[in-house]
């Protein structure tokens, strides 16, 4: 994760989680490099390591997590959820449609999206000088 999980309340917390479910689904499938970041996730949350249930619909999910987290919350979900779709290297129009929903369902504009993607790409680019630079 970027590090910001640790900011949301712990109902907040497990709702992302569900929704990673979700976000990770929405090509179909859970691939195993977003099964482990997910684990991950829970280990920067204090969370026991699994996959949660869904139990609910992804449409009832956005209205609690509407109703329960505050703005801030819901910029750290996006950003995480964002990071997560993008980690095998792919960003498809299945993706992109899914992120889509999130941002009407949280009440952003679209152009937040390519916001938050753009200084995502940055801060991943970042990340790889960084560990470059280090394995020298």
């Amino acid at each position: 994760g970027i590090m910001f999980l640790k900011l949301l309340n712990v109902d907040a917390k497990e709702k992302f989680l569900k929704l990673c479910v979700f976000a990770s689904n929405s090509n179909g499938f859970l691939e195993n490099e977003e099964r482990l970041l997910i684990f991950e996730y829970c280990r920067e949350m204090n969370l026991k390591e699994e996959i949660p249930e869904l139990t609910e619909s992804f449409e009832d999910l956005m209205s609690e997590m509407n109703d329960v987290m505050s703005l801030k919350e819901k910029k750290i979900v996006l950003l995480e959820i964002l990071a997560l779709i993008k980690c095998d290297g792919v960003y498809d129009k299945k993706e992109k449609e899914f992120m889509k929903k999130i941002i009407s369902k949280f009440g952003f504009e679209d152009i937040a999206l390519d916001e938050y993607n753009d200084l995502l790409e940055k801060y991943m680019q970042i990340g790889k000088e960084l560990f470059e630079l280090i394995s020298k």
